[in-house]
């Protein structure tokens, strides 16, 4: 008996590799003219979350299994070294402060790794360069203030910021010698200066300014100038009660030698 062509024959065979196996013939029976395309055997799970549904279609392999959304972050962040399902997820963590604790969490192969995060709100800065050394209570946020103070050398910048330890600290971008600052944040910025003030006694300092820290005992003075033990202000810059402390400054000589 005659059998007209059928046309093409799809059939899918579920085997345990998945294969598809497409006939075309004219008695579906493999006759004359039938071929056999096969994928092989799948691609290897990825061991994801969503694994892929591999469906063989034309001697290809094709993932059917859709769109698969991660799995949403654990509420609360996870403890280091807890399970998690998808490799590389991510998920954030903050405090209710507008800028403070907070953590990213990231899922490993060793389980959640917790990275933590610190934000520092804006610096407040006073207006006018601190004195180093001195108290910065009530300035919590100030960790990065910048001031132009002038000096016999020209410009120097200050780079202040408030250790609650220290007080504030000052760091010049460099040094003017011998002490050549006109100003008592300058002065006080560089180690080997101090700004002295006119203290009380007999003999005062004659008026305020930037001088080597170790007076002019080791330093010496200029040939019209001889050191002289003056009085200053111990307490300018700090609270206490003392008005004169000795301090050894270069003065004109009296006899004009």
């Amino acid at each position: 008996m005659n059998h007209a062509w059928l046309g093409l024959l799809l059939v899918a065979v579920t085997s345990g590799c998945g294969a598809t196996i497409t006939v075309d013939g004219d008695d579906g029976e493999g006759g004359e003219g039938g071929s056999i395309v096969s994928c092989g055997e799948p691609p290897p799970p990825s061991g994801g979350y969503c694994p892929p549904i591999w469906e063989c279609v034309d001697g290809e392999w094709i993932d059917l299994g859709g769109a698969c959304p991660e799995p949403t972050c654990p509420s609360d962040q996870p403890t280091y070294g807890s399970s998690c399902e998808v490799l590389g997820q991510l998920c954030e963590y903050y405090s209710d402060d507008d800028c403070g604790y907070g953590s990213t969490a990231e899922c490993t192969e060793e389980g959640w790794i917790v990275y933590e995060l610190l934000c520092s709100p804006p610096p407040e800065c006073p207006e006018e360069a601190p004195i180093a050394g001195t108290s910065c209570a009530g300035w919590d946020y100030a960790y990065d203030c910048y001031y132009t103070t002038v000096s016999d050398c020209g410009d120097v910048t200050l780079w202040a910021y408030c250790d609650f330890e220290q007080g504030w600290s000052v760091v010049p971008d460099s040094f003017c010698e011998p002490c050549g600052y006109h100003d008592a944040s300058g002065c006080e910025a560089d180690p080997a200066c101090r700004w002295a003030v006119p203290g009380c006694g007999d003999l005062p300092l004659p008026e305020a300014g930037c001088f080597p820290e170790a007076g002019c005992t080791e330093t010496g003075c200029p040939l019209d100038e001889s050191c002289t033990t003056v009085t200053i202000d111990p307490c300018w810059a700090s609270e206490c009660d003392a008005c004169g402390a000795p301090f050894d400054v270069c003065l004109p000589s009296m006899d004009g030698g």
